[in-house]
């Protein structure tokens, strides 16, 4: 009755343990009247917190299964709730709402309607399961289900607009999930539908651009999809002419290009299950053993011509949310680059072709080294950088793209967005993801108009190592890359801002890029890894990936087990050196090939284990030195030193060893600059590393990371909300402290210019941690309410909760007034609040502030 089923598949372990508990709720309420069943339901939930859930989860099953008694059972259920319909929520996000295209139609309706009923009522962590139901809406997919479903979400959304406007998450979830879905609903059929997605998305945005600005750079992608609309020119007249009109923050398109889009949005264009299917491709399946799962996917997913729409979803996916670890990195898992490679080859339309494209470049075009991550670009140099002897066209067609993207992007951004792009080969070069632009940029097969484009856009990166010698591949391998088309789309100061290079519907030929043949389906995938990858797999990967931590074996640190080979003994120039050859000079260091620092890099260190070496034996000095020098050859090195502390022991006291380091390794500098320093790689290169390390930081480095605003920004720019709830909780426990006593209000005023979500954890942290309030309130005078909006909100939610005093007073009387209407709503707010809940103390406290205005003024004169 839940879930379709069939012979051959057994029944839902979570719909019979549903139909246990409905039975037994039945057998409690059968023959009595409806007060008397809510009397025998309250009495029964009162016995025990397992009690509680089997009620609980059978009145759930009459609301999902029958229609006619859903209200009385939803009335029951909010009656006898003992946890504000919380575990409820939990289970229908859990085992329900994720598995939304296995329910019945009854039971989808029944959803649909229940979140309504939640909604009406501001249930807490509605927003959850709206967010997991817009998930479930298939890009590319217009079946009946799928439109339905699509259909629903909206209507409850645009019915529910006030409770709407006050999730500013989920409000940009919705709008970018709706701007996404516009584009598959352009057929007559859908008229109705694409009217209400366009409205609704203009209704937002023009409203609440504030909200919508959190969604970065991919809002732009998106309207440039829709950008042929009339009601999305107008749009885009006032985001490129007057920005301010839609919100005074806003200051132009610059702006939300260099806003990094969140993981969350990425990730909800699919659906849970085509995510655990992406993630597995990612991280399971071997370099080689591939089609088959590709195959899989592309008849599930890709088979209609409607679902090619989902590819550049799928490819934004990959590379801004999909960035394997370091032990994935460095084994034989199929790379993200051959992901992408195939999925490029899927696309059968210059439309197709040219946004996929632009999908795999985006992060390119405004890319800050100090603030976007390496993971977002390097896909698509692995990508050409892979494909020159094997699929020679999807270099050239790449290379042809970002070149022509530089300089036809946005005319009146052409050279922020060229210096982006810069930035972004800079950067490869830099850390060395490929160890040469040249075989790329400079290869003698290329045709000539594509030299002349790419001499003209980044001559600074010619000649930047050896070429690729035309003997090397005598043989091209000819793949089809979509329809040939220069892909590149602008943005002009005239709407449309989406605009082709060439009338719609033609294809074109990128410069330089031969015609291509068709070749069978089967062999236009990336499936097989290269001879050349086979037989050097080291040398043709970056030397950096083979820097990175990965776990040793305790049986690794013992005397002598340093076997032969990648984890084994070291060979440089046919000679083996002996392990026990103490190296403790710098010059001693520099002499060595690259290939034996990566060797020494990788396993000495841990052999000899210097944790375990007494504080005044000599060879903990000479240790202490050559992790000095280490260091100095890769910055990524001390975090994966701390990495080493943390993992290797069951406690953290290991962690002091760290002073030693950072006093060896930087002199003079403090230990403060040390950890934040190498926290901030940490941050950029390994997220997952910086939220493993980042409590023990705080515990046993507390008197340096303790009130740091640095610090502090660094943890919730990589805050989940998983971590967030386990840092609420360790924070009350009293195990951890983030803000400390000293100096709040300078630590809350440098938040204060944060992305909303950031700050957002700054104040569930704050209101975890119990801080004086009196210590903070003195920023209110400076807080602007369109500038400051989450500020004042969450310090309005504090404030309500503890009664008046002359330190909370006075902050709050001498907040500026504001122009548009007398008085100040957050100073107006509170203080009714608190005539109402603490009439007598708030006229009390009025009272005195007054005569000692007053007094102060007779003095003056």
């Amino acid at each position: 009755r839940l879930f379709r089923t069939s012979a051959l598949v057994s029944k839902d372990e979570f719909e019979e343990k549903l139909e246990k508990h409905y039975s037994a709720v039945m057998g409690i309420v059968n023959g009595l009247s409806e007060r008397e069943a809510h009397d025998a339901l309250n009495q029964t939930v009162c016995k025990s917190m397992q009690l509680h859930e089997e009620v609980s989860l059978g009145l759930l099953y009459i609301i999902l299964t029958d229609p006619a008694g859903a209200p009385k059972a939803y009335r029951d259920l909010s009656f006898i709730t003992r946890d504000s319909l919380g575990m409820v929520i939990a289970k229908v996000i859990g085992n329900i709402a994720d598995r939304f295209a296995k329910l019945h139609e009854t039971a989808r309706t029944q959803l649909i309607w229940l979140t309504s009923e939640f909604v009406k009522n501001s249930v807490i962590g509605t927003e959850g399961l709206c967010h997991a139901l817009l998930r479930q809406i298939v890009g590319g997919d217009i079946s009946p289900p799928n439109v339905w479903l699509t259909e629903s979400m909206l209507n409850l959304l645009i019915t529910h607009r006030t409770w709407l406007e006050k999730n500013s998450v989920l409000l940009a979830t919705a709008v970018y999930c709706y701007l996404r879905l516009i584009h598959d609903h352009e057929a007559a059929p859908f008229k109705n539908l694409k009217a209400m997605e366009v409205e609704f998305c203009i209704s937002m945005l023009r409203e609440k651009f504030s909200d919508c600005i959190q969604i970065g750079r991919d809002l732009v992608r998106l309207l440039q999809s829709v950008g042929r609309i009339p009601e999305f020119q107008a749009l885009w007249r006032d985001m490129l002419h007057k920005p301010q009109s839609l919100s005074p923050q806003f200051t132009g398109l610059s702006q939300l290009m260099r806003i990094r889009t969140s993981r969350k949005f990425l990730a909800c264009r699919l659906t849970p299950e085509m995510e655990n299917k992406m993630l597995f491709l990612t991280s399971k399946v071997k370099f080689g053993q591939q089609k088959r799962y590709q195959d899989w996917f592309h008849r599930m997913y890709l088979s209609s011509p409607e679902s090619r729409s989902l590819i550049p979803d799928l490819i934004r996916f990959i590379v801004g949310v999909v960035h394997p670890s370091n032990e994935v990195l460095c084994s034989d898992i199929i790379p993200r680059w051959a992901i992408i490679g195939w999925l490029l080859t899927s696309c059968q339309t210059a439309v197709a072709s040219a946004n996929s494209k632009l999908a795999l470049f985006y992060d390119w075009l405004f890319y800050q080294p100090d603030k976007d991550n390496i993971m977002n670009i390097e896909p698509a140099i692995l990508l050409m950088h892979h494909s020159i002897k094997s699929h020679p066209a999807i270099t050239k067609t790449l290379l042809d793209f970002i070149c022509r993207l530089m300089s036809s992007f946005c005319p009146s951004l052409e050279k922020e967005v060229r210096q982006g792009v810069r930035n972004g080969f800079r950067t490869i070069q830099k850390k060395k993801v490929v160890m040469s632009l040249s075989p790329v940029l400079d290869n003698p097969k290329m045709e000539r108009d594509l030299k002349i484009l790419v001499r003209k856009e980044l001559s600074e990166f010619l000649n930047s190592g050896p070429r690729v010698e035309e003997s090397t591949s005598s043989t091209y391998n000819k793949i089809e890359l979509g329809p040939q088309s220069s892909g590149v789309l602008s943005l002009t100061s005239d709407p449309p801002p989406l605009e082709a290079m060439g009338k719609e519907g033609e294809a074109h030929t990128d410069s330089g890029v031969e015609e291509e043949i068709d070749i069978p389906d089967e062999e236009a995938v990336f499936s097989d890894p290269e001879d050349e990858d086979e037989a050097e797999p080291i040398k043709s990967e970056p030397v950096e990936k083979y820097y990175e931590f990965k776990p040793i074996s305790k049986d690794a640190t013992e005397e002598g087990d340093l076997s032969t080979g990648p984890g084994g003994g070291v060979e440089a120039g046919g000679e083996e050196r002996e392990s026990s050859e103490d190296i403790n000079e710098l010059e001693e260091l520099e002499s060595l090939s690259d290939e034996l620092k990566e060797m020494v890099l990788n396993f000495l260190i841990f052999r000899r284990n210097i944790c375990a070496l007494p504080t005044h034996d000599v060879s903990r000095e000479r240790f202490l030195t050559l992790l000095s020098a280490l260091n100095d050859e890769n910055n990524k090195f001390a975090y994966h030193f701390l990495f080493y502390l943390k993992a290797s022991a069951s406690d953290e006291e290991r962690l002091t060893m760290y002073e030693d380091f950072a006093s060896a390794s930087r002199g003079e500098r403090s230990l403060q600059g040390c950890l934040i320093e190498d926290l901030k790689v940490c941050q950029e290169y390994d997220p997952r590393a910086f939220r493993f390390l980042i409590p023990s930081i705080y515990r046993k480095f507390s008197e340096h990371v303790v009130g740091d605003s640095e610090v502090l920004h660094m943890l919730v720019c990589n805050m989940e909300p998983r971590q967030l709830n386990e840092f609420i909780c360790e924070i009350t426990m009293g195990e951890l402290v983030i803000f400390g006593e000293e100096q709040l209000d300078s630590l809350i005023e440098s938040t204060l210019d944060w992305e909303s979500f950031e700050q957002y954890c700054v104040w569930q942290l704050i209101q975890a941690e119990d801080v004086l309030l009196e210590s903070i309130v003195s920023i209110l005078p400076q807080l602007h309410p369109e500038k400051h909006a989450e500020a004042l909100a969450n310090l309005l939610i504090i404030m309500k909760s503890v009664p008046p005093s002359v330190d909370l007073l006075t902050p709050v009387l001498e907040m500026d007034c504001s122009d548009k209407r007398p008085g100040n709503q957050f100073t107006c707010a509170l203080l009714k609040y608190w005539s109402q809940e603490h009439a007598r103390d708030l006229a009390q406290l009025v009272s005195q502030h007054v005569c000692k205005q007053l007094s102060g003024g007779k003095k003056r004169k």
